[in-house]
């Protein structure tokens, strides 16, 4: 009984030690951090593609006006494309 009753003190005193609570509290919050950092990185990532589409728009649109005032449909179209592929190489945004 004696020995039964040391395992049970050793069980409560090692269930009642709070030495540890910190180390798990601090990997929560750095676990919390690092998912926030690959969000935030993401979302840049977007914002950063959806600029460049945008900035590619209005440069092929603006090439096909200027082109178009004193050239046929199909040669404003063609230097759309150029302009477009100029701007979005495909070897960093694919085809």
């Amino acid at each position: 009984m004696t020995r039964m009753t040391a395992l049970q003190d050793a069980a409560r005193r090692h269930a009642q030690r709070e030495d540890g609570g910190l180390t798990v509290v601090n990997v929560i919050f750095l676990s919390l951090i690092a998912m926030l950092a690959g969000i935030a990185i993401d979302v840049a990532s977007v914002v950063a593609a959806r600029t460049q589409l945008q900035a590619t728009a209005d440069a092929a649109a603006h090439a096909a006006l200027v082109e178009r005032e004193f050239h046929t449909k199909e040669e404003a179209t063609d230097k759309a494309v150029a302009v477009a592929q100029g701007n979005m190489p495909t070897g960093q945004y694919g085809t």
